[in-house]
């Protein structure tokens, strides 16, 4: 096995796969050049740094060498995943309330499809309309993502996350908008995390509207 001083400059980088080939962002190149690391191949076993762009096998990471370092934690998917995260944060809601409780209801299909028709049924009753957001249950960057009030539509099979809209969001000029930090997470236990300085607002194309469906 090589010594860790004599890979001390190698960096490998993992594609997302053969048929969706994604590239490192820039702020990895710039990161590589100002410490004089070496791009190597995929398949380097000895590289210190291993970069991947989507989920990683828990068996990948149990076979890393003391000295290398991979940018995911197992059990990622946890908090990544719409429906694991949605799952976990309704625990959260049981333990915590007054401290979680601006999340909105929710419901992950298809375990609790009956219970959302239940509650559409009884919202009707009353006399109100909801308007839900739809969304995939493992979609990124605003993938798949609807808006639907006719709550018969959704098909009882699909592995959605459905959550009641804000009707009266804070928006900013009539656009919606949201506030980002950046953080990086080098160790859990103990919990060791680092918060950059600038954050980032995106500010929606199209002013804010719901659907009629």
């Amino acid at each position: 096995m090589a010594h860790p001083q004599s890979v001390a400059e190698s960096l490998a980088f993992n594609p997302r796969g053969p048929e969706m080939p994604s590239p490192p962002k820039d702020g990895v190149h710039i990161a590589i050049k100002e410490m004089s690391y070496l791009k190597t191949r995929d398949e380097d076993k000895t590289a210190n740094l291993v970069w991947c762009d989507s989920a990683v096998q828990h068996e990948k990471i149990t076979e890393l060498r003391n000295y290398q370092r991979i940018n995911h934690f197992p059990g990622m998917g946890e908090i990544c995943r719409k429906d694991c995260l949605a799952r976990n944060m309704s625990k959260m809601i049981k333990c915590q309330p007054h401290e979680y409780g601006f999340i909105p209801k929710t419901w992950i299909f298809p375990a609790e499809y009956t219970q959302f028709q239940n509650y559409c049924k009884e919202q009707r009753r009353k006399q109100r309309q909801k308007t839900f957001i739809v969304k995939p249950a493992n979609g990124a960057m605003g993938h798949g993502i609807s808006l639907i009030r006719n709550c018969e539509k959704l098909p009882a099979q699909e592995h959605f996350i459905v959550q009641e809209y804000l009707d009266k969001p804070f928006l900013m000029e009539g656009y919606k908008f949201d506030l980002r930090i950046y953080i990086l997470v080098t160790s859990c236990d103990p919990l060791r995390i680092y918060l950059y300085d600038d954050g980032l607002q995106a500010a929606a194309v199209f002013a804010s509207g719901l659907c009629t469906c």
